[in-house]
């Protein structure tokens, strides 16, 4: 069978052939024709000739009508090989990566194999192999098949043919198969196969692949975990070794994908040690892994999902953990026999809770975990008081009363947690479980008493989690409640979440020492702070209008996640410390209303030498702040800006600044380190009264990842990206290449998105660029809307809309409006490549128009529309009184309208009178138009029925217009209805 291009080059050559005939036929008529008048045989001949041309072309037509117009494209190679942008190849594998692409270099060497662990790599060495060597153009086709270990040819020769692009219509067997790959990959190119993952031996010659009778055009890469199949069964050539990382090497890979986690000091010694661990080089395959996770699932039971009753007995006695959650059950035994079980694992999504029997656990002796979630446990059972060995109770979510029999479990319980439950009252008896390690009290909403002395008396606590809604604390030692003084009991705590009101000032006699926490959650505020609750940082800290205490200072240093309200002595915290080294752990940083500060960073020597503060910084939010400088002055000249300088916020996405009304700049235009900013995706400004602009010249080869930016309430404001004092290339182009969300809103003196030497007036200029951008919203910027001369927005296939006006309130639908967007300078607009947009401004108009009552253009001379598919009708029918009333469109003179797949019509019939100085009008490429003036019958506006009035119409072009049945929508309608009737006047 022929290949698609044997058939389309035959039919092209026959073709060429026919054309060439008859233009020689055609000079040598022209050239002779006054001759032949006279020459009849000539005439004859010349006849017979044309008559031959003639029926050649008839049968070349015949033949050119293809069963198949079609075929489908091979995948491109980045998919079949698509590189992960992560990959490094460190220096134990860059030796191995050099020898394996100089042997598939070698001519004397067709097949190789690469052997080692499971999970080593060896797929990831060999993809970025083959990738490599296509590029190089070392193979001209590179194809590979995961062979695992059910080898099956049927599913090689699958994984094969797809990529090669082959046409099995006439090959149905596996051999017929074979066949065309062997004559596929035999074609005289330089063919590369890959055969993944091979257990045992496969045959080479039965899948199709070339290089059992000394063929060289073809070569094959084999990987197995076993080096005896490579050697033995596949008789590879040469074989290469893929050994586990070195330790170094498997920690900075470690580093990577676990990511800032191991820079936590309590996490360091336990990730160093696992990369460490020699115990994995004995799990030398992935098998091996699962068969020991199922000898050790045999001894538990798990029920998850539709379990409306307990199990039966035989199922669970010889269990050592049994994990059930259930929506339906409505009882448990009264009591198990589980003699063996250690861990007792139950979760009710029933609303009436599942009640646990008192005698429930009398036959489960040697239980040490229980981790109960939404169950009723009022009272508690008296067999639980029982069990010996209990080290874990988790009564989460639980319905509880008095819990003071757990007393009796002082002996060996170490964790309690009551989280989530309705507990009132923790009894003094807790204060026995003098072995607790943990006690869990988050999220329980109803405690309001825990008696004094219970917290001081548990002094092996490591963790203590207080509810964030438990503000009952004793301040004057007299209600018996207890006192943040009991706090200093605990020597060994490393995990506290606390919350304290504002007025509970820590204890004068003595400071109490956090020096030893690793993680916490601490907000003293004047009421809960919500945002604790939500937060993922292990280390977080609000603190909000108090005195900065010295004992607070070394939780500022470790924080992760930091909220400063209206905090008074943070210049001793936040500036005088040494050597440019604080907050190396903070990710998240709010200040807000802090007025003793004019600037963040510390003394002007931290200038003098490298600094990795805030190294790991992605969110900076400085709220209603009299900040004049992020820096000290003297080390910036004083001036009033919001700077960056030795500290680079390499990290830094989301940046927030809101009421600053001292600020001038936000970044210093000459000082920044060449790493600030990059990882910047989030830009928000809102009320910052001398701010002239956002971004300076700078900043711009910096906002490659930017993705918001929201900028209002900035009276002077004039520009967003500001390039006053560089010298302007001929291609320095302002490219966001990230961008998909850009909202300007009362910027009353806005002139320009950047400055450069555009066309005055004219926001988005040619030399910027919104390749992603997705929403545009432009709202009371008036300089913008007074002086705006042209609007062009080219390739933005996400974008719907261009301005938005979502959760503004909108008037009825009959309703005057009173919020209309005029763009009283408007000359020109263009769109060009908005394959989703829907409408120019979101409103309540008809579905499917480009503009509504509310976007007003009195001044519109030229007007473009390219590849806009979701239209349907440029103009809403419905709000066309409301445009004609404000002279909307009254200056077009220039009209456009190409590739809109959608579009029904160009103009609505009462439009017309408005367009009396239309000169041009060109319409292309919409194959659903079938008109171009649409006349609405119910339209209840005086239309002269009988004349289509264009006055000054002198160009129209209409081509490629395949459904188009006439230039005016008539009521008279026929087959045979010409382009223009008599209603059409153009003068």
């Amino acid at each position: 069978m022929c290949s698609p291009q044997g058939i389309m080059d035959n039919i092209i050559g026959k073709a060429m052939d026919a054309a060439f005939q008859v233009v020689k036929c055609t000079i040598h008529y022209k050239k002779n024709h006054k001759d032949l008048k006279d020459e009849m045989e000539n005439f004859k001949k010349l006849s017979k000739l044309a008559q031959e041309i003639k029926e050649n072309v008839t049968n070349l037509k015949r033949e050119g009508h293809f069963t198949e117009i079609a075929f489908s494209k091979p995948p491109p190679p980045e998919l079949q090989f698509r590189s992960d942008d992560d990959y490094e190849i460190f220096d134990s594998r860059a030796s191995i990566f050099k020898m394996v692409v100089d042997t598939l270099k070698d001519s004397k060497v067709t097949v190789i194999g690469v052997h080692g662990t499971g999970g080593v790599g060896k797929t990831t060495l060999v993809k970025e192999i083959s990738k490599q060597l296509k590029e190089d153009r070392t193979f001209d086709e590179v194809v590979m098949a995961v062979v695992s270990r059910n080898a099956n040819v049927s599913k090689i020769q699958s994984q094969l043919v797809g990529p090669l692009n082959l046409d099995l219509s006439n090959a149905t067997t596996e051999e017929q198969i074979s066949y065309k790959l062997w004559h596929r990959l035999n074609n005289g190119k330089k063919n590369l196969v890959i055969l993944d993952d091979i257990w045992k031996e496969v045959n080479l010659k039965a899948i199709g692949i070339p290089v059992t009778d000394g063929n060289k055009g073809c070569k094959v890469v084999i990987t197995s975990r076993n080096r005896g199949v490579l050697l033995r069964n596949m008789k590879v050539d040469r074989d290469f070794a893929l050994p586990l990382l070195p330790e170094p090497e498997a920690w900075t890979l470690f580093e990577k994908v676990v990511g800032n986690s191991v820079d936590s000091p309590e996490l360091y010694s336990i990730a160093y040690a696992t990369t460490r661990l020699r115990m994995w080089s004995k799990c030398k395959m992935h098998n091996v892994t699962r068969d020991v996770g199922i000898s050790i699932a045999q001894e538990y039971l798990v029920e998850h999902g539709v379990v409306s009753e307990w199990p039966k007995k035989r199922k669970y006695e010889s269990y050592s953990e049994i994990s059930i959650r259930s929506r339906s059950m409505d009882e448990l035994p009264n009591e198990l026999a589980c003699p063996q079980l250690r861990i007792l694992m139950l979760e009710s999504n029933n609303p009436s809770l599942l009640k646990v029997p008192d005698g429930f656990f009398s036959g489960m002796k040697e239980l040490e975990v229980i981790d109960f979630n939404r169950m009723c446990m009022s009272p508690l059972p008296s067999s639980l008081p029982k069990l010996a060995n209990l080290q874990m109770l988790c009564l989460n979510e639980c319905k509880l009363a008095d819990i003071a029999i757990l007393k009796d479990l002082q002996g060996t319980l170490e964790m309690l947690s009551l989280r989530g439950s309705d507990i009132e009252v923790l009894p003094q008896e807790i204060g026995h479980l003098t072995r607790l390690r943990l006690l869990d009290l988050r999220y329980c909403g109803e405690l309001k008493v825990i008696p004094h002395g219970v917290i001081s008396n548990l002094t092996c606590l490591e963790e203590l989690y207080f509810s964030d809604q438990f503000y009952q604390w004793d301040k004057k030692k007299t209600s018996g409640n207890v006192s943040l003084d009991e706090l200093r009991s605990l020597t060994r705590l490393t995990t506290l979440h606390v919350h304290i009101p504002k007025d509970m000032l820590f204890p004068k006699e003595s400071s109490l020492n956090f020096e030893n926490l690793v993680r916490f959650k601490i907000s003293i505020a004047c009421v809960h702070y919500r945002v604790v609750a939500h937060s993922a940082a292990t280390r977080f800290l609000n603190l909000e209008e108090i005195p900065l205490k010295a004992e607070l200072n070394t939780l500022v240093e470790k924080a992760e996640e930091l909220h400063l309200l209206g905090v008074e002595g943070l210049k001793k915290v936040l500036h005088d410390r040494g050597g440019g080294e604080g907050f190396l752990s903070l990710k998240f940083l709010r200040v807000q209303s802090c007025y003793d500060l004019d600037h963040l960073l510390g003394k002007p020597k931290w200038f003098m030498q490298p600094s990795r503060s805030f190294n790991k910084l992605t969110t900076l939010i400085i709220r209603d702040c009299r900040l004049k400088y992020l820096s000290s002055p003297s080390s910036i000249r004083g001036l009033l800006q919001l700077k960056q300088l030795d500290v680079a916020f390499p990290s830094l996405k989301r940046l927030v600044i809101n009421q600053c009304s001292q600020i001038t700049d936000v970044w210093d235009k000459k000082m920044l380190p060449s790493e600030s900013f990059f990882q910047l995706r989030t830009v928000t400004v809102i009320t910052c009264g001398k701010l002239v602009n956002v971004f300076g010249p700078i900043m711009v080869s910096r906002l490659q990842n930017l993705q918001e930016v929201f900028i209002a309430h900035c009276p002077n404001m004039e520009v967003i990206i500001s390039k006053k004092g560089e010298e302007e290339e001929p291609n320095d182009n302002i490219v966001l290449p990230q961008l998909t969300n850009l909202n300007l809103q009362s910027l009353k003196n806005l002139k320009s998105f950047c400055t450069t030497r555009s066309e005055v007036g004219s926001l988005f200029n040619h030399k910027v660029a919104f390749p992603a951008l997705e929403i545009l919203r432009i709202q009371s910027c008036s300089q913008i809307a007074d002086n705006l001369q042209e609007v062009s927005i080219d390739h933005c296939p996400d974008m719907e809309v261009i301005i938005s006006k979502k959760g503004e309130e909108e008037g009825d639908e009959g309703a005057e409006p009173n919020d209309n967007i005029v763009l009283p300078q408007l000359r020109n607009l263009e769109l060009r490549d908005l394959k989703n947009l829907k409408s120019f401004c979101t409103t309540i108009s008809e579905a499917g128009s480009l503009f509504n009552h509310q976007v007003i253009f009195p001044a519109l001379e030229r007007l473009g529309i390219w590849d806009v598919h979701n239209i349907t009708d440029i103009w809403d029918k419905q709000s066309l009184a409301v445009q004609y009333k404000a002279r909307s469109f009254c200056q077009l003179t220039t009209m456009t309208v190409s590739d809109c797949k959608d579009l029904r019509n160009v103009f609505p019939s009462n439009i017309l009178p408005w367009l009396h100085n239309l000169d041009e009008l060109n319409v292309s490429k919409c194959p659903n138009m079938e008109v171009i003036v649409f006349k609405n019958t119910k339209e209840e506006e005086t239309i002269n029925d009988d004349l289509i009035l264009f006055p000054r119409l002198r160009t129209i072009e209409i081509l490629s217009m395949e459904n188009l049945k006439s230039f005016c929508d008539s009521s008279e309608r026929s087959d045979a209805q010409p382009l223009f009737n008599h209603q059409v006047w153009m003068s």
